[in-house]
């Protein structure tokens, strides 16, 4: 876990404070990402536990508002975002309960910021991987790797998806 840092924000705060305390957190944690490439803490996980970003869809313009961001600050070569919430739904989800919405659902809203040199080279590492196991593909990693993670969760199936998700929700809130 020393490869990540997590920090857990406190958003109950007016619509403005939120706004700007997410945008300097992200501000502050790409700024550490980037003066440190090559070390340890590649990733950043910033973590929304108040209801501010419940829904889902208030969440999604925060995130659009933080890439926009990013890109004015010139760093969208330099990070990458992904994205959790508890009630994540990919725009091809047929609804809610597609266990494929699984893969990127967590307890609480939140942000990962990613160095995209790093996650270059765990492309390339899984390509390696496969190519020294003599497997060739049609199709890049970055496709596989979604793709292999939503058969996962088909096959694990909704209902033991709902129950690993509210297990580990109600693990962290017993903490």
């Amino acid at each position: 876990m020393d490869d990540m840092k997590v920090q857990v924000l406190d958003t109950a705060f007016d619509e403005v404070e939120v706004n700007k305390n997410i945008q300097e957190a992200v501000k502050r944690e790409t700024a550490t990402l980037i003066d440190y490439i090559g070390t340890k803490g590649q990733t950043a996980l910033l973590v929304f536990p108040h209801e501010t970003f419940s829904s889902f869809e208030n969440f999604l313009i925060m995130v659009s508002d933080i890439e926009d961001m990013i890109k004015e600050d010139g760093l969208d070569s330099k990070i990458q975002l992904a994205t959790f919430h508890p009630s994540y739904m990919f725009t091809d989800s047929a609804n809610d309960k597609d266990v494929t919405n699984y893969t990127n659902r967590s307890p609480w809203p939140t942000l990962q910021l990613l160095r995209v040199d790093d996650v270059t080279k765990a492309i390339e590492s899984f390509e390696a991987a496969a190519a020294a196991r003599g497997e060739v593909h049609s199709e890049p990693a970055t496709n596989r790797i979604w793709k292999r993670n939503k058969i996962t969760f088909i096959k694990l199936g909704i209902h033991a998806a709902e129950a690993m998700l509210g297990d580990i929700m109600m693990e962290v809130r017993d903490d």
